[in-house]
């Protein structure tokens, strides 16, 4: 019995000992990072400073290609960010941020009207805002900018805001839609052909989308009885039938059209006229506030994960 004991003890001060060992080495591993000069091959090692190592995630001042995601979400594939030297804290650098690049974080445009570039403009520190920060993965080659979620437009996984649309390249088009028929008469050995065709033709030019719509038909007719006395007649038009330009106004979620127009309704009747109109777009909101979305704000801690779920009736 007193052997079993004695087993009993030493086993508990075995499981002591491992559990302080641990401690230590998690200790020792959340301790600043100490380089031992000396086994570099130089003549001076006294002079070299590497404390700024030391630093968690420290970056090189300098330019990489990385890929930018907000909140885990990807909106650049490559884009070159420069980190440079904090002037607050000179070990430590942080990623410019562009023009081009802040305008596709998402931010609400009250928040965007706050930010203080510097650099004349060309650069933006992204401690400016309370919780905002960002996190480097050179070997992910990723750059991730954490934004609280308050700051930002709606956006989900199926739907950008309107700060990531891309209005396009400028350039032509013509669309175009052409039916044939053909038809032969055997009584007179007569021939008849219809060429028909509609369509549109354009331009981009930035926002702007400017249309023509036209119409066109060619007809041509063989008829006669007689091959030496062959008789033949055609006849041709082509035809505007509008003119018009549309823009969409993503502030407004709505289309602006100038030109010709014609207006559908379920209680006038449709007519044309030469004017402007400014109509909403539901296609410009995200598929979740479509119809009636109610509005929830609160505060979150740390990082969360929001989520939907069906609700019964009653409060919530």
């Amino acid at each position: 019995m007193a052997h079993y004991k004695k087993f009993r003890l030493s086993t508990l001060a075995s499981v002591v000992g491992i559990i302080l060992t641990v401690g230590q080495g998690n200790s020792y591993a959340e301790a600043p990072i100490q380089f031992n000069t000396r086994f570099l091959d130089v003549k001076d090692d006294a002079s070299l400073d590497l404390s700024r190592f030391s630093r968690k995630g420290y970056i090189m001042p300098g330019s990489y290609h990385l890929q930018v995601l907000v909140n885990q979400s990807q909106i650049a594939q490559d884009n070159v960010i420069t980190y440079s030297v904090d002037n607050n804290d000179p070990d430590n650098t942080y990623p410019c941020l562009s023009p081009e690049l802040v305008s596709l974080l998402g931010l609400k445009p009250e928040i965007a009207d706050k930010m203080i570039w510097i650099n004349a403009g060309q650069c933006l520190q992204p401690d400016q805002l309370e919780g905002m920060e960002t996190q480097t993965d050179l070997s992910q080659s990723t750059l991730t900018v954490i934004i609280p979620q308050a700051y930002l437009e709606y956006s989900d996984e199926e739907w950008d805001p309107p700060s990531r649309w891309d209005e396009g390249i400028p350039g032509v088009l013509f669309d175009y839609n052409v039916n044939s028929q053909w038809r032969h008469a055997e009584h007179d050995d007569g021939d008849e052909y219809d060429i028909s065709g509609n369509g549109t033709v354009g331009a981009n030019l930035g926002a702007w989308r400017l249309r023509a719509d036209w119409q066109a038909n060619y007809r041509h007719e063989n008829d006669s009885e007689d091959k030496d006395n062959f008789g033949s007649s055609s006849e041709q038009n082509w035809d505007w039938n509008r003119y018009y330009a549309w823009r969409a106004i993503p502030q407004l979620r709505a289309q602006l059209t100038l030109g010709e127009g014609s207006l559908e309704s379920d209680i006038f009747d449709g007519f044309n006229y030469v004017g402007g109109s400014l109509i909403t777009d539901d296609q410009m909101l995200p598929p979740n506030l479509r119809g009636y979305a109610p509005d929830i704000s609160g505060v979150a801690r740390h990082q969360r994960q929001s989520y939907r779920d069906p609700a019964r009736a009653g409060d919530l």
